[in-house]
């Protein structure tokens, strides 16, 4: 991957594996600011075309975002390529800590997509903070998705979840409150790369089956 053009913290923030998850509560981001940073509606899936196109939002800090596009947008269309997907950024608001990262494109390549981005970040912290250990390799993800999707993501007695930590190895909380004035809760995905990459692809077969 090309070198970072600024140092950030990885998505949301780094925690070891004993750690929670971290779920952004009070950002500033509101329900006319989710709205306003893509389509309505997350981990939604574009029919009436040849290959159907998941799209899928995040929480990004605002510095996370400028290191992402990186130095005219070098960072986000090598992405782009590499992974075959479209990224879109919301505004830059004043007074809004975080934006909103829409990735459209197919379940694989959304994946890789949010995999690549997190192996950017958390590059970046090690290289920012010297820091190499296993612990440094994990990152967060603060997904979006619809409040009426979280009991399938959850299942019966939280067994469809459990089955989702074990495959991909990430570890997955559903925020118990919706965004302000939104439908919408954060869904904490937890791990390195990979498993971020692996949980991205099994959530979105829980969503398009």
């Amino acid at each position: 991957m090309p070198p970072p053009t600024s140092h950030a913290a990885p998505i949301s923030s780094r925690h070891s594996q004993q750690q929670p998850p971290h779920v952004t509560s009070s950002n500033g981001i509101s329900g006319d600011d989710v709205r306003a940073g893509g389509k309505a509606g997350t981990f939604t899936v574009e029919r009436g075309k040849a290959n159907e196109l998941l799209v899928v939002r995040a929480l990004v800090t605002r510095d996370d975002a400028a290191s992402l596009i990186g130095r005219n947008g070098a960072n986000i269309r090598w992405i782009n390529s590499k992974a075959r997907v479209r990224t879109v950024f919301s505004a830059n608001v004043e007074g809004v800590s975080d934006r909103i990262l829409t990735v459209t494109g197919q379940l694989s390549a959304v994946a890789k997509a949010f995999g690549l981005i997190a192996d950017h970040m958390i590059g970046n912290l090690e290289v920012e903070q010297g820091e190499t250990s296993e612990e440094a390799s994990y990152g967060t993800l603060q997904l979006l998705i619809p409040d009426s999707m979280a009991g399938a993501i959850i299942g019966k007695g939280g067994v469809q979840i459990k089955e989702l930590q074990r495959n991909s190895k990430a570890r997955i909380m559903v925020g118990k409150e919706v965004l302000r004035g939104s439908t919408e809760k954060i869904l904490s995905v937890q791990g390195n790369p990979e498993s971020l990459e692996n949980a991205v692809l099994s959530l979105g077969r829980v969503i398009i089956e």
